[in-house]
């Protein structure tokens, strides 16, 4: 508008993409929530993962590592259908010591059911099992639209997998990534992605030459969070372009050393 003009001298006409709700990191702010662990994911990391990855209404969201069930929260929040599986039996139902300081023991309604009742999200929570994911217990089809996971590191959480004696044992970094691509590759539908957290040795990191890699995904984000000089993770969110193949199978180009030894440099004391 020009002084004292009662009309305007330029109109400007724009598209509504979207709308912002930063209400909704306080609102799942891990403090405040009933049920959580030791390594429970930040609310608003959370939510930025389920963003990169385009959950949506309707989708069918599975978390291979689900733990205490925070990455699947932001997905039901969105309208996804959302399930997981976990080693760690007692993490899925809420057994044992609690995690709060004001807290001894969990009480039976604090556990992942119970985060999405208090959420008003039960509609959209379809249950968890417990097992190893690289055991093949799922049938090998197209089954999912999004698997968002944040695979243990070994640090605060050990990396574990069912040996051919039906006793869990030690999981290495390497293979553990390699199998969540060949995994992500059997149980998403075309078009479907892959959101999940990478440890990484900043000194070793040769850019996507140290990443995981499968021949039917394409990396279209690869976020840093600097956690130390030492130490960093990324954010790694993939699409799936075509069906997989009996020969297709995950690799790594480079040195997988800034991954797969994390856990050994990170304790080390030089």
């Amino acid at each position: 508008y020009a002084p004292n003009s009662p009309a305007p001298d330029l109109v400007v006409f724009g598209r509504l993409v979207g709308r912002s709700d930063r209400n909704v990191v306080d609102r799942f702010a891990v403090k405040k929530r009933l049920y959580i662990g030791r390594t429970t994911m930040d609310a608003q990391l959370s939510f930025v993962m389920a963003n990169l990855a385009k959950t949506e209404r309707g989708d069918f969201v599975y978390d291979p590592f689900l733990g205490t069930g925070s990455l699947i929260i932001p997905a039901a929040y969105h309208g996804a259908y959302t399930m997981g599986s976990d080693i760690d039996l007692k993490a899925l139902h809420g057994w044992g010591k609690s995690t709060k300081a004001t807290e001894e023991e969990y009480q039976p309604h604090q556990n992942i059911a119970g985060n999405m009742a208090a959420y008003s999200l039960s509609p959209h929570y379809l249950g968890c099992h417990s097992s190893d994911f690289s055991s093949g217990l799922l049938r090998p089809a197209p089954l999912f639209d999004v698997l968002l996971t944040d695979p243990p590191y070994g640090i605060r959480e050990a990396s574990l997998r069912v040996n051919k004696d039906l006793k869990n044992s030690q999981f290495s970094l390497s293979e553990q990534f390699l199998e969540l691509l060949n995994f992500a590759a059997t149980h998403l539908v075309v078009g479907g992605r892959l959101a999940y957290w990478l440890p990484i040795i900043r000194d070793l990191y040769e850019g996507e030459r140290s990443l995981p890699q499968h021949p039917v995904f394409r990396l279209i984000h690869n976020c840093e969070q600097v956690l130390s000089k030492k130490s960093s993770r990324r954010l790694l969110v993939m699409l799936k372009t075509r069906e997989r193949t009996d020969e297709d199978c995950s690799f790594v180009i480079g040195d997988s050393a800034s991954h797969g030894q994390y856990r050994d440099i990170y304790f080390a004391k030089n």
